[in-house]
């Protein structure tokens, strides 16, 4: 069975910003801009069925049950954030975890593909290895 919390506590430690659960395969860390297998065993549809009915909001169920696809914060506390995508594709749920840092990213290291304001008190911002979600000053 597989545990999320530790999985993506694992991931952390790696320095990974994705964890990629797909049916079928061990579960993928991206470590800087590469793909790599973690050492899990094969995520089963019975994970990923688990996982998503205990991390997806009450407020997304209906979304996702609807439109088979919802995006959504996951937290753990001491560990930090992630932005979720919880998908299903072929038949099977799928998850992609992004860690989101604290702090402002420095363009000039770190391209910034996507700004987006999810409240007046909020914003996101998204690179190839990063989300980190910044408080605005209203």
């Amino acid at each position: 069975m597989l545990d999320l919390d530790g999985l993506l506590r694992f991931a952390v430690e790696q320095g990974a910003s994705d964890v990629h659960l797909k049916v079928g395969s061990r579960p993928r860390l991206r470590v800087d801009g590469r793909l790599r297998e973690g050492p899990f065993d094969t995520v089963e549809p019975t994970d990923t069925d688990r996982l998503a009915a205990a991390v997806i909001p009450r407020a997304r169920a209906e979304r996702f049950a609807a439109e088979n696809e919802c995006d959504f914060m996951y937290g753990i506390a001491g560990l930090g954030r992630f932005r979720v995508s919880a998908f299903r594709q072929r038949g099977y749920v799928g998850l992609v975890l992004r860690r989101v840092l604290p702090g402002i990213p420095n363009p000039k290291y770190e391209p910034i593909k996507v700004i987006t304001f999810h409240t007046r008190t909020t914003a996101k911002f998204y690179g190839d290895d990063y989300a980190v979600e910044v408080p605005v000053d209203s």
